[in-house]
């Protein structure tokens, strides 16, 4: 399976350790859990950056993206319909996390594919960086640098 992150460049040396997911928590991790949450697609990864961009300051920084190629035999799948009926909520990740920190807890594959909340029939990936095989599992590309066009960013923080 062909995965896609996009990453701010100042944190591109760290993103397959999972810090920041570890340090804020996500929609599928709780805080203290390291996790690296990848796309199904470029263009899926990147909604997820302008879905999580808040400020002006976000919008001028430089990113990178990266390729991360991981063989199906170490993929878990957790189906929409495995979810409750409100778990695209940013509101309450609670469902999410549950199952995904017990994901994280049985070790027992690299990669957890989950149904994207922003676009139905799509799909991210969160990868376990403290699983035993993750690092022979997922294969990162080289960084490339990604310029997003302004116009994504135009109003945002205007409809808060």
């Amino acid at each position: 399976m062909r995965l896609w992150r996009i990453e701010k460049s100042p944190f591109a040396k760290e993103i397959r350790s999972g810090n920041g997911a570890r340090i804020y928590g996500g929609r599928w991790n709780s805080p203290g859990l390291p996790a690296v949450y990848c796309a199904g697609s470029l263009s899926l990864a990147m909604l997820e950056v302008l879905a999580h961009v808040s400020t002006e300051e976000d919008t001028g920084e430089k990113r990178v993206f990266f390729i991360v190629e991981i063989d199906d035999k170490w993929i878990e799948e957790i189906a929409p319909t495995d979810l409750p009926r409100n778990w695209r909520s940013a509101l309450n990740v609670v469902p999410c996390r549950r199952q995904g920190d017990a994901w994280l807890g049985r070790g027992h594959s690299v990669a957890l594919r989950v149904p994207s909340a922003l676009v139905a029939g799509e799909f991210n990936c969160i990868l376990d960086p403290a699983h035993a095989r993750y690092r022979k599992a997922a294969i990162w590309s080289a960084g490339k640098s990604l310029r997003i066009d302004s116009r994504l960013f135009q109003g945002l923080g205007k409809a808060q």
